[in-house]
């Protein structure tokens, strides 16, 4: 029998490294601009858009950012949420180093991509005496809010929203213990800050993860938002976003569960209404599984019902997947396992479902195809002859030795059928652009006569057409050289942007949760509107995830690394 008790998150936190006084310190001024950079584009704050969340980025190197972000892209995501790591950024008062996020604020904004930074952590010298680094409030909020101003005078333009802190509901990220009215100073003193260096910037507060109240360890996150007001928060957060995280029952489905994750946000939203902020938006800006948890195919399922359902919500905001690629797929570690992308960059069963969900898949009938041909190597291939072979002869021929590819092809015809000839020339061309890359590399292909047959369907007679346009097919595959996977970059390269690599720290015990049945219970969810990182070692490098719902009662959440703000 189901209780009637909410699987939710716990936090993990993992150790924490100092900056040295060797630092290498990159002073540009707290309001210098880098050269040569263009502005990036604005976030689309509709519930349709979806974004990743990755705050991993930051340490990686130029060469690592750049083939992450270009993934993105070629899932249709044109939308990413960072960390920006105050304890790794103002090193002493008013010495900054910028070099690590200038170089990923420029990557994205070349890429015309909308940025939400996710500010967190303390540097030491801002702490209160003999308080934990890092994930600790400022003794002096204000500190914190003189820094959130000189960040958006530098990125104005470049970076579209700011949160305030990362599930400060969690004393894992908020030490000694969440503290809404402490983190609501935070709150008044970043706001005024960002919005007089950067109007337009969009100020988000809250960032509660979901979960239970366990003693001082975390709190409710209704509680929380409530605290928040009852400490005279209302006018100083343009939206609040919220940490969905459950891995037992899917998004859509809590609504028979107490402290369920869309249980908790109808309450955030009726606290919203009733403190008269029922025009602002509520953002996701992270959710995400890790597959050594559930496994591959409940994290594409998770994430299809979570986005779809989030997206029937006439008050939310954008969402945000955490993350883009598994740090160490495979390990029993849940952190290193929440990425779409395995370590090597083969995709998961949940990248067909972004792309669907941005719009790419829709638009591209062609999308089993790529499922179907990556990786497509001459392990898959049958012995072949013939050079003169067209691709859709080669891949036939795959096909014919291979059940599942020949499953997908039907798939992929029965779209073709339906679809109208411009989306085919635009999607299908694309897509067998990469498909003769990859044959290119075969020392030898199937003869024509070999795979031909009478009774083609109609799907494949269109594939067939489209093909043999030589001349369109070689034009995008110059255009599309890169193909829509990234190729792994050459673990070589192992310089970090702005920092040295740090030795990863083993992995803290997570606390288990047992839940609390909640005084509200679970009431019934309301449809319509109201009235109106990884890199742990490194401060501010880290992924605080949270995961929610392993066994019953218990959560486990994604550690948080040392001085990483926010997953």
């Amino acid at each position: 029998m189901r209780s009637n008790i909410c699987r939710t998150s716990n936090f993990v936190v993992g150790s924490i490294a100092i900056i040295s006084a060797s630092a290498v310190i990159a002073y540009t001024g707290p309001g210098t601009m880098p050269m040569g950079v263009v502005l990036a584009a604005e976030i689309d704050t509709s519930s349709d858009t979806l974004g990743i969340a990755d705050s991993q980025l930051v340490w990686e190197t130029s060469a690592q950012q750049a083939q992450a972000l270009d993934a993105m892209q070629a899932l249709g995501v044109n939308t990413v949420r960072v960390g920006v790591f105050w304890g790794g950024i103002e090193l002493a008062p008013g010495v900054y180093n910028w070099s690590a996020l200038d170089g990923l604020i420029n990557a994205a904004a070349e890429r015309n991509m909308g940025v939400l930074a996710a500010v967190t952590t303390t540097p030491p010298w801002a702490a209160t005496p003999g308080s934990a680094p890092y994930y600790t409030p400022p003794a002096n909020p204000q500190t914190f809010g003189n820094f959130t101003g000189v960040l958006a005078s530098r990125y104005a333009g470049k970076i579209s929203a700011y949160e305030v802190w990362n599930e400060p509901n969690a004393a894992f990220f908020y030490s000694p213990k969440p503290d809404p009215a402490s983190y609501t100073e935070l709150l008044k003193a970043a706001y005024p800050k960002i919005k007089a260096a950067d109007p337009n910037a969009t100020v988000i507060g809250g960032v509660v993860g979901s979960g239970v109240t366990i003693g001082d360890t975390t709190m409710n996150p209704v509680d929380f938002v409530e605290g928040m007001y009852a400490a005279g928060a209302e006018g100083s957060f343009d939206a609040l976003s919220f940490h969905p995280y459950q891995y037992t029952t899917k998004f859509s489905e809590g609504a028979d569960l107490a402290n369920s994750p869309i249980n908790q946000l109808t309450d955030i939203r009726n606290l919203m209404v009733a403190n008269g902020d029922a025009s602002k938006q509520i953002w996701s800006s992270e959710y995400g599984l890790p597959t050594n948890a559930v496994g591959e195919q409940q994290q594409a399922d998770y994430i299809q019902d979570m986005v779809t359902d989030w997206r029937t919500l006439p008050y939310a905001g954008p969402a945000f997947i955490y993350t883009l690629r598994d740090t160490n797929t495979g390990s029993t570690n849940d952190e290193d396992n929440f990425g779409v992308y395995r370590t090597d960059w083969t995709p998961k069963a949940a990248v067909a479902v972004i792309k669907s969900l941005t719009g790419s898949a829709a638009a591209d009938p062609g999308v089993a195809l790529t499922a179907l041909t990556s990786p497509l190597d001459s392990s898959r291939m049958v012995t072949l002859t013939d050079p003169a072979a067209t691709p859709a002869q080669q891949l036939a021929a795959v096909a014919a030795t291979d059940p599942a590819v020949a499953t997908q092809l039907q798939t992929l015809t029965a779209q073709l059928a339906d679809a109208s000839p411009e989306a085919v020339d635009q999607a299908v061309v694309k897509q067998l652009s990469k498909l003769n890359r990859q044959l290119a590399s075969v020392e030898s292909v199937a003869p024509a006569d070999t795979v031909t047959t009478g009774n083609t369907s109609a799907g494949e007679r269109r594939l067939a057409a489209v093909v043999d346009r030589d001349e369109v097919a070689q034009t995008a595959g110059r255009e599309n050289a890169a193909g829509p996977a990234p190729s792994a970059t050459p673990d070589s390269d192992d310089s970090m942007t702005g920092a040295s690599a740090t030795p990863k720290p083993a992995p803290r015990d997570t606390p288990r949760a047992s839940t609390r049945d909640d005084s509200r219970g679970a009431p019934t969810r309301s449809r319509s509107d109201d009235s109106s990182d990884r890199h742990p070692g490194r401060p501010g490098a880290h992924r605080d995830r949270a995961d929610a719902g392993k066994g019953s009662g218990d959560h486990q959440r994604r550690g948080a690394r040392a001085g990483s703000g926010g997953r």
